[in-house]
């Protein structure tokens, strides 16, 4: 080593020296956080600790300086503080977050200085929580309610949330919300106006909710409030005491135009009601006539029906359907009769029914018998004979069923086992349903199945169905599903509908934006093929889709769907898959509150049903509207322009309905419906058919006894100077009556007891008052209406006065009296009253019965200082006049006595 070097590294050993003299703090010190807090919500306030290491081997004095947003404001915080060498500190900073403080992220710094320079610092990352709140308070209401049609409240809507929000505004049972939609700002307040119609009450008092919602769009919250008013009757209309029973009365025409036009009336008579008053004995009749064969498929057929009902016994005759399971016997229509009895825990049933609408089967007879073993579960067993017509041989058949049930928290499974033996076969069928519901999952499981020798409702069929639900996180669930359907039901002839065989595999996956907004992908594999000779559909089908919706929100509700796959048209030998493309809208919207309309749209890109498998473009459209009003009048109408093939092939369709209801009154009604429809593998020349029907129906309200327990009460209040004396409030205990404009009020049904009527002071003429003392003691007798008059007449009043006479003498102020207040008491035979006299001795009574009264003054306490002159008076008290009075009054003189006796001082 040189000496060159000797010289440099003392050198360099002295600098390294002199800067860690000079400046260890600036790069030692350290600050950390020892709280955890991310999440933080407006209008709360906080608590930060910070921890400062000082590693140096001297000890520092630190000045903090904190940085915060504006809408943070700081509580405590530590300025100064001295660490040791080698040592540590905790910091406390707290502060307080504005109540209207925006969901954002914000930054909280804190700066350690050592003589103003920063020497190190620590920020806090922290996150704004977004609150919904709304604040709904009533501002303006009246009072009560009596003859008013409708009436309004006022509310104030503030936004006490920390963004600015768009509010949609609602009133259950109201006219009108104004406005419907408001835009609120944090701290900001809007009036909303809602109209409500006053409630019909015609017997007592009730009241009227004004309810006011306010939903907030971003979220889907809702908040709301009410405010509850007094209603008093707004009707004298006596109740009926009889007990009634409803019977209808119709005319219908009918007209039909497809390949014939037919012109036809029917008339309809039915009843339904309660026997009793206590509805132990139910009975329903109808008769539908005179038969019209040629409208068999519109329902439009003779039939007779008596349908009775206990609480044990039900019996069902003329024109019946008999149901006992989907795979025995789902639905038969025909004349007979069902005979039901409940015991403790079964039920057993009989029935004979011979069909009308099929010439296959005839002379059904049988029963079942229903057992609960538990509160969970329950097994039955059916038996049913027949005659059944097999390639025109006649046989007789059995079917035996057995299906139980059982339920528990989670899960449900019902099961069937049917056996049916006729003179040439044995067959049999089975079926199984399970539901399992559990927290995420949802798993629904049906199989039916029948051999090809089962003579019973479904025939050589099998159906399979599966649907899984999994709840996988809040806003995402994961479905899938499979539908496999080869069933030959023997239905009766006038359900016109083929049942293809079906095969539909799906999975997708649902992810829910919002509370309002839904989105759905998927993909599925479906094939389809038509049953009846010549096939005129026979398909399958590889697709992707998406899905998405929107509920209902600001009036309208929307659906969207596209799916993209490819086609393979079965009914052409070795046809190529081709491109398919399906896309379908609806909308619905709500132009008020009673009138809803729906559109539909649907376009569809495919070979399926095309004859050379080219592919064809389709749109499908249609809309329904709704209509209601009060309960007077309610419309419907549906149109659709077409259909594919394999949907009117299948099923029964429909182009055009149409239905009008007017409601006269409860005893007159009009209606009037169109359709127009087609039915599957049609015969007719044309392809559709229109059927009108326009009927007319009355209904009488025959009485079958009458009630003659309860009672009733009518009175009327006079007065003289024939004054309108509408809108008095009657209360007789909790039922309350308005008078009209002659002053006359009623009460109906009373239950036979007494009662007591009082009269509301407010709602009388002013200066006025009932003469007679309320409340008065009313007896009612049961079957009879008593009577009773009040009278008005005009009040009067009293003003008084209490002179104080003082006496000449010489003596101290501080010994002067002053007359305090006195208490005054006015009654007559019926009645009291009592009030205070003021400072200056004055006093008053207003709105006396005229006559006499007799007024006191209440002294006994007073007497010591005091003396009165006629401290009692008799008075009369003139109608629509003040009548004065005054007393007198005078302290009590205190004598000086001398004494003889002397007293040295």
């Amino acid at each position: 080593m040189n000496l060159l070097s000797y010289k440099i590294t003392p050198l360099l050993f002295v600098l390294f020296f002199a800067v860690n003299i000079c400046l260890p703090q600036s790069s030692t010190i350290t600050i950390n956080s020892k709280t955890k807090l991310k999440k933080i919500k407006p209008g709360k306030h906080y608590t930060i600790l910070f921890e400062v290491l000082n590693p140096s081997n001297k000890p520092i004095k630190l000045n903090f300086v904190y940085n915060l947003p504006n809408q943070f404001k700081p509580i405590l915080a530590s300025k100064t503080k001295t660490i040791a060498a080698s040592g540590k500190k905790n910091i406390i900073f707290s502060f307080s977050v504005d109540k209207y403080c925006k969901a954002e992220n914000f930054n909280i710094e804190i700066i350690a200085n050592i003589e103003e320079k920063p020497v190190a610092n620590f920020k806090i990352n922290l996150e704004v929580d977004k609150i919904f709140n709304l604040d709904i308070t009533p501002l303006e209401s009246p009072k009560y309610l009596r003859f008013e049609k409708d009436f309004t409240c006022k509310y104030t809507v503030t936004n006490k949330g920390n963004s600015a929000e768009n509010i949609q505004l609602e009133s259950s049972r109201s006219i009108s919300v104004k406005p419907t939609h408001i835009t609120l700002s944090p701290d900001s307040s809007a009036v909303v106006t809602v109209v409500q119609a006053v409630p019909f009450t015609p017997f007592s008092k009730t009241l009227a909710l004004n309810v006011l919602s306010a939903q907030v769009a971003s979220s889907g919250i809702k908040f709301s409030n009410r405010t509850p008013i007094t209603v008093y009757p707004n009707s004298t209309k006596k109740p009926d005491l009889y007990h009634r029973y409803p019977i209808s009365i119709a005319t219908v025409f009918n007209y039909l135009n497809g390949d014939e036009t037919i012109n036809a009336f029917k008339y309809n008579v039915s009843g339904s009601g309660f026997l009793d008053r206590k509805h132990n004995h139910y009975l329903n009749f109808s008769y539908s006539g005179p038969n019209q064969p040629k409208l068999v498929r519109f329902g439009e057929y003779d039939q007779y029906n008596i349908l009775y009902k206990s609480k044990k016994l039900e019996v069902n005759a003329g024109d019946v359907s008999y149901t006992l399971s989907n795979i025995s016997e789902a639905s038969r229509n025909g004349r007979g009769s069902i005979i039901t009895y409940n015991f403790a825990k079964s039920n057993a049933s009989v029935f004979f029914l011979e069909p009308r609408f099929t010439d296959r089967i005839s002379g059904i007879f049988g029963g079942d018998i229903q057992w609960s073993l538990s509160e969970k579960s329950l097994i039955k067993f059916g038996l049913i004979n027949r005659t059944i017509l097999e390639n025109d041989i006649s046989l007789k058949s059995q079917i035996y069923s057995l299906s139980s049930t059982y339920a528990a928290k989670y899960f449900k499974v019902t099961g069937e086992v049917a056996f049916e033996n006729n003179d040439l076969t044995n067959g049999f069928g089975l079926s199984f349903d399970s539901f399992y519901n559990k927290r995420k999952l949802q798993w629904v499981n049906s199989i039916q199945y029948s051999d090809k020798d089962f003579k019973g409702y479904l025939r050589n069929s099998k159906s399979f169905t599966t649907l899984i639900n999994y709840q996988l996180l809040n806003k995402i669930n994961l479905h899938s599903s499979g539908i496999y359907r080869s069933i030959n039901p023997e239905r009766d002839e006038i359900n016109y509908n083929s049942s293809p065989i079906i095969e539909n595999y799906k999975v997708g996956i649902n992810y829910k934006l919002n509370r309002t907004n839904g989105l759905k992908l998927g993909a599925s594999y479906r094939k389809k093929e038509d049953r009846l000779e010549p096939k005129k559909f026979h398909f399958k089908e590889n697709l992707i889709s998406i899905f998405y919706s929107k509920l209902k929100m600001n009036n309208y509700s929307l659906q969207l769907s596209n799916s993209y796959g490819t086609t393979q048209n079965l009914l052409i030998e070795n046809a190529d898959e081709t491109t398919a493309f399906y896309s379908t809208a609806d909308i619905s919207y709500s132009i008020f509150k009673n009138l809803n309309i729906s559109l539909s749209a649907n376009y569809e890109y495919t070979s399926r049903n095309s004859t050379t498998n080219n592919i064809q473009s389709s749109i499908y459209y249609g809309g329904n509207i709704q209509y209601q009003l009060k309960n007077k009048l309610n419309l419907s109408l549906f149109y659709r322009n077409d259909y594919a093939i394999d949907e009117l092939e299948a099923d029964a369709q429909s182009f055009l309905e149409a239905q009008i209801q007017y409601n006269y009154n409860n005893n007159h009604r009009f209606s009037f419906s169109a359709s127009q429809a087609s039915l599957p593998s049609q015969t007719s020349t044309k392809n559709k058919e229109l059927f009108l029907s326009a009927s007319y129906n009355l209904i009488i309200n025959t009485p079958l006894s009458k009630d003659k327990t309860k009672g009733s009460l009518k009175g009327k209040i006079i007065s003289k100077d024939n004054e309108n004396l509408e809108g008095i409030l009657i209360s007789l205990e909790s039922k309350a009556a308005v008078t009209n404009k002659k002053g006359e009020f009623i009460f109906y049904n009373l239950v036979p007891n007494q009662y007591s009527l009082t009269v509301a002071q407010s709602s009388l003429p002013k200066n006025k008052i009932i003469v007679e003392r309320t409340p008065l003691k009313i007896n009612i007798a049961p079957n009879k209406e008593s009577y009773i008059e009040l009278n008005v007449g005009k009040t009067g009043s009293l003003n008084g006065v209490i002179n104080l006479k003082e006496i000449k003498s010489t003596r101290s102020s501080k010994f002067e009296k002053k007359l305090p207040r006195v208490v005054v008491k006015i009654s007559n035979k019926d009645t009291k009253f009592l009030t205070q006299t003021n400072a200056k001795g004055q006093f008053t009574f207003n709105k006396l019965v005229p006559g006499e009264w007799r007024v006191e003054l209440i002294i006994k306490s007073l007497a010591k200082d005091f003396t009165f002159t006629k401290p009692i008076k008799n008075i009369i008290i003139k109608p629509d006049e003040t009548t004065n009075v005054e007393f007198n009054a005078a302290t009590k003189n205190r004598r000086l006595k001398k004494s003889k006796k002397t007293f040295k001082l």
